[in-house]
């Protein structure tokens, strides 16, 4: 009856008069079991009647608590399921997404609703966590060969937040590459069973990027021009190879209309190793009884351009006259490997009566720059006009130039590079560079004063020189070694910036560069003097290896029968990780070698570290390593803290370990926000005071 409180299945369920328009409780819905009409709906005369009650209970979810679902891809859900007070199984509606494709956490709202408008709700968390980029691997890696096969490591990372990821490689990093190119497949595995995968291309270039033999003829008139038993045909020979070959020339013939030499007197000149730029020089000598009335007085050279290398990353064989004081004057030819012979002019001959006549040429190998990734000092290698940045090197995230009274200065893109200056470039991935236009013989810088200038070289090999002052010292820049000073018989590189430190100059002083057709040569430590006692020991501090940033740098002290100092160019390269310099006076010196003496001498040695914060350097400290045996025998070398001689020793002996880590404890100041400088002393005690310091 519906004015009386009725215990139904166990339950307690309070029952009102429908009359007076009140709902059953929530949730619950009374039918009258004989008629299976809900109590509200039955009419209130037959209320009045007998009837029996019955209590439909909600729909009961098939699992009570829903678990969080975790993805790494796009997942589409399958609602979940409950059963009816008849034993039907009930799917779950929702007003949310059912697919999702971008990462984040949702929580998604579920319903389950019977026949009877009884009403359930269940909440779930989806967590979608979708790498955007999943897996980083190396950019293409070019190697150059170190022997038939040649170790490379690599090395890929994936942004994924499942710490369980596993990287596999094929071929493995360490593993031998044969010259060529080889395809290196990644393959990242998460605890899901979700792979993804990419691959990346090393190369192994041979230590010269071809080899060739390459003949080039002269022929002159003989004995079908009347002028029988002069010799008319020589031959010279250049090119590339593993194992150089030379070979000297013989003494002209007695008589001869066309005669060829290689510069030093060489009949074949075959270098070990090709460089972006190789140059051979040669010279074409022509006796002075032939006939100058006769047509084809001057030889014809030749060559078959399938002897040498095919065009390779934009370089070409180019032949250029060489005039007066051996510098290059008109190309000639802009590319060999499309023609086969030159045919050589009078305006090109030196000529002396009852000896003859010299024509000198010069075969250059280039026409383009190759650039590692990172920091490189560059110049132009030929004289390309009106070019922008923009237009002569695209991928460039920087390019500094130096002014004496400002400092480095930022190239804009829309700006374009100056004859003669060098320029720090940043490059984001090695890249090879073509260039056409005139090629830059030699170059003037005026009213020069004293202090450091950035410069650059010509189009092939290069020396400077300075009318009033004094050239102190050049260094050019290799980033596997940092700094390196050229010798005064040495040549600037074609491509290439220098530092170069002027001093005693005056109002009328002018920097020169000219070409030179001898070849530039890599730096050798070489002392003057003779004896045990000399010595000369190079300091190499390796820092954290960032992309972009320099991160090895050399220092050379020593002892010799000449006192040698080389100041330090003005300035830290642009971004560095580990850069050294010897405190001296009234400058900072790269290169500090002292005379000879029975006393100890002392360098106060400075380890700078680059501001970079956001990447931990604050944590990283670079390491300092030499050569012990460039020492001497029976020597005694302290390493201690600090810029003061009774710091504390950190290396007893330098002659008996090669390494010292740094430590944040050397540093004189430090800040993460600032970079770090790490001072210390180095002691050289000589073997004659070696006894008195043990005793």
């Amino acid at each position: 009856h519906p004015f009386v409180d009725m215990v139904i299945l166990g339950d307690y369920v309070y029952v009102t008069d429908p009359l007076d328009g009140n709902d059953e409780p929530q949730g619950v819905k009374i039918i009258d079991s004989k008629t299976d009409k809900l109590v509200d709906d039955i009419p209130t005369e037959e209320l009045f009647g007998a009837i029996d009650l019955l209590v439909i209970s909600p729909p009961v979810p098939d699992v009570a608590s829903l678990p969080d679902i975790t993805a790494h891809e796009t997942i589409t859900l399958t609602p979940p399921t409950a059963t009816d007070f008849y034993g039907n199984t009930i799917t779950a509606k929702t007003n949310d997404p059912l697919t999702y494709t971008t990462s984040g956490t949702y929580t998604v709202n579920w319903i389950y609703e019977d026949l009877h408008g009884n009403i359930v709700t269940q909440t779930q968390t989806v967590i979608v966590d979708i790498p955007t980029s999943p897996l980083i691997y190396p950019d293409d890696i070019t190697v150059i060969a170190t022997g038939d096969s040649t170790v490379v490591n690599y090395e890929a990372t994936v942004e994924d937040n499942d710490p369980n990821v596993i990287i596999t490689y094929d071929p493995m990093p360490g593993s031998s590459f044969p010259i060529g190119a080889t395809t290196v497949n990644v393959t990242a595995t998460d605890s899901s069973n979700h792979t993804y995968e990419c691959s990346f291309t090393v190369t192994v270039s041979p230590s010269s990027p071809c080899t060739f033999r390459a003949g080039i003829q002269a022929r002159r008139q003989g004995e079908e021009h009347g002028l029988e038993g002069a010799i008319s045909v020589s031959n010279i020979y250049i090119g590339i190879d593993t194992n150089a070959v030379t070979y000297t020339a013989a003494s002209a013939p007695p008589n001869y209309t066309a005669y060829l030499t290689l510069s030093g007197n060489l009949n074949e000149d075959i270098r070990k190793t090709g460089s972006s730029s190789e140059e051979w020089g040669f010279s074409l000598a022509i006796g002075d009884y032939a006939d100058p009335n006769l047509n084809g007085y001057y030889p014809v050279l030749s060559w078959d351009p399938n002897e040498f290398c095919p065009e390779d990353a934009g370089r070409k064989f180019q032949l250029y006259a060489v005039g007066e004081g051996d510098t290059l004057t008109t190309l000639l030819v802009d590319d060999m490997l499309q023609t086969n012979q030159y045919q050589t002019k009078e305006e090109e001959a030196l000529c002396v009566p009852s000896i003859g006549c010299v024509l000198k040429y010069s075969i250059i190998w280039s026409g383009s720059i190759d650039l590692p990734k990172g920091w490189s000092l560059i110049s132009l290698p030929v004289d390309t006009g009106s070019s922008s940045v923009a237009d002569l090197f695209p991928e460039a995230q920087v390019i500094y130039g130096f002014k004496q009274d400002t400092g480095y200065v930022r190239i804009k893109a829309d700006e374009g590079l100056n004859i003669g200056e060098g320029y720090w470039i940043l490059m984001p991935q090695a890249q090879s560079y073509t260039f056409t236009g005139t090629p830059i013989n030699e170059y003037s810088l005026s009213s020069v004063t004293d202090g450091w200038f950035l410069i650059g070289s010509c189009s092939s090999p290069a020396k400077p020189s300075i009318n009033t002052g004094h050239i102190d010292v050049i260094y050019g820049f290799d980033r596997n070694v940092g700094y390196e000073r050229v010798t005064a018989s040495e040549s600037l590189n074609r491509a290439k910036g220098y530092w170069i430190l002027l001093s005693e100059t005056d109002d009328q002083s002018v920097l020169e560069v000219k070409t030179t057709v001898s070849q530039s040569r890599k730096r050798s430590l070489a002392l003057n003097g003779t004896g045990e006692d000399l010595w000369a020991l190079i300091i190499t501090a390796t820092g954290q290896d960032l992309e972009g940033a320099i991160n090895i740098s050399t220092v050379t002290i020593g002892m010799d029968q000449n006192a040698l100092t080389y100041q330090a160019p003005p300035g830290e390269p642009p971004d560095y990780t580990a850069y050294m310099k010897l405190e001296g006076t009234p400058a900072d010196f790269l290169e500090d070698i002292r005379p000879i003496g029975l006393d100890q001498e002392v360098w106060f040695l400075t380890v700078m570290i680059g501001p970079f914060a956001e990447y931990g350097l604050d944590r990283y400290f670079p390491e300092l390593s030499w050569n012990p045996n460039t020492i001497g025998p029976a020597q005694l070398m302290e390493l201690r803290r600090g810029h003061d001689e009774s710091g504390l020793v950190l290396v007893g002996n330098m002659t008996a370990t090669n390494t010292y880590q740094t430590a944040e404890a050397d540093g004189a100041y430090y800040s993460s926000l600032d970079l770090a400088v790490l001072e210390y002393t180095i002691i050289f005690k000589p073997s004659s005071l070696y006894a008195t310091y043990y005793h």
